[in-house]
C-alpha cells in the first residue's frame, strides 16, 4: 500500500508538474506584458497540445490588442486637424470680430464639422465590423441591381454601363456603403467619365479615367488609414477608410475585392458570390 501511493505520487505528480507550470505563466501575464507565452512542455502528450493552443490564443489577442491600439491613434492623429483648424478659425474670429467674414468663417467650421461626421461615421462602421467578428449584420437575400441602380443614380456624373440581375445574401445596408466608398472615390479622383458595371455572376466594377494609383500600392490602399503620397492618394475629405471598410465588408459577404488598371485611369473589382 506504501509503495503504490508512492508511486501514485509521484506518477500524479509529474503529470500535473506542466499543468501548474502553465498556472504559473498565465498567472505572471499581466495586461501590461508584452509577447508572453505560457511554457511548453517537451512531452506530445494533451497538456502539449493545451499549452500550444492558448499560446496561439494569446497571439491572436495580442494581435488583436496591437491592431486595436494602432486605430486609437490613428484616429487621434486624424481628429486632430480638424479640431486645430475649427479652434484657429474661432479664436481668430473672436480675437478680430470688426474686421471677420463671419459667413466664411460658419463656411469653413462647417467643412471641418463634416469631415469630423465622415470620420465618426468610418469608424463606428469599422468598429461594428470588428465587433461582429467577420460575420453579418443581416444574413437575407439582397437584389444586388436593385441596390446598383439606386446608389448610381444619386451620382450624375457615373454612367451605368450594365445591370444584370443578380441576387446575393447579405445586408443591403453594407453592400450599399461598400457601392457608395467606391464611387466617392471614383467620382473624386475621375476626369471625366465614371463607369459602373454589373453581371450575373456577382461582379460589380467602378472604373474611372482619372490618375490611377501605381501596381505597388493597390493593395496598400485597402489598409486602415492609408493614403498615398501622390495626388490621387491625398484625400482631403477622408482619412484613409473607405476602402478598408470596403474589403472587410465583401469578406464578411464571402466575396473578394482588387484595384486594376483601367487604362487610363482605375477599375475597382467586386466578387460576390451569388445566391443559391
Amino acid at each position: 500500500m506504501a509503495f503504490l501511493a508512492g508511486a501514485s505520487w509521484l506518477i500524479i505528480g509529474r503529470t500535473l508538474r506542466p499543468i501548474a507550470a502553465l498556472r504559473k505563466g498565465a498567472a505572471e501575464i499581466t495586461h501590461t506584458a508584452r509577447s508572453r507565452r505560457l511554457p511548453v512542455p517537451e512531452a506530445r502528450d494533451e497538456v502539449h497540445s493545451l499549452a500550444v493552443t492558448l499560446n496561439d490564443m494569446l497571439a491572436r489577442l495580442e494581435g488583436a490588442e496591437s491592431r486595436q491600439r494602432a486605430l486609437v491613434s490613428d484616429a487621434a492623429h486624424e481628429l486632430r486637424s480638424p479640431l486645430a483648424s475649427i479652434r484657429l478659425q474661432l479664436e481668430v474670429a473672436l480675437g478680430h470680430p470688426e474686421g471677420q467674414d463671419w459667413r466664411e468663417t460658419a463656411e469653413g467650421v462647417l467643412e471641418d464639422t463634416l469631415r469630423l461626421s465622415r470620420l465618426a461615421e468610418d469608424l463606428l462602421a469599422l468598429a461594428r465590423l470588428d465587433e461582429r467578428g467577420g460575420r453579418l449584420a443581416r444574413n437575407e437575400p439582397v437584389n444586388l441591381e436593385e441596390v446598383v441602380r439606386q446608389v448610381v443614380e444619386r451620382y450624375g456624373e457615373a454612367r451605368l454601363t450594365a445591370c444584370e440581375p443578380v441576387v446575393v445574401r447579405g445586408d443591403a445596408l453594407d453592400l450599399s456603403r461598400v457601392l457608395t466608398n467606391l464611387m466617392d472615390n471614383a467620382v473624386r479622383h475621375a476626369t471625366g467619365k465614371v463607369e459602373v458595371a454589373l453581371r450575373a455572376d456577382g461582379e460589380l466594377t467602378v472604373s474611372d479615367d482619372g490618375p490611377g494609383i501605381p501596381e505597388q500600392d493597390r493593395e496598400r490602399v485597402f489598409n486602415r488609414f492609408t493614403r498615398l503620397d501622390d495626388g490621387r492618394g491625398r484625400d482631403e475629405g477622408g482619412a484613409g477608410l473607405g476602402l478598408a471598410i470596403v474589403r472587410e465588408t465583401v469578406r464578411a459577404h464571402g466575396g473578394t475585392v482588387h484595384l486594376e488598371d483601367a487604362a487610363p485611369g482605375l477599375r475597382a473589382v467586386v466578387r460576390l458570390p451569388p445566391a443559391a
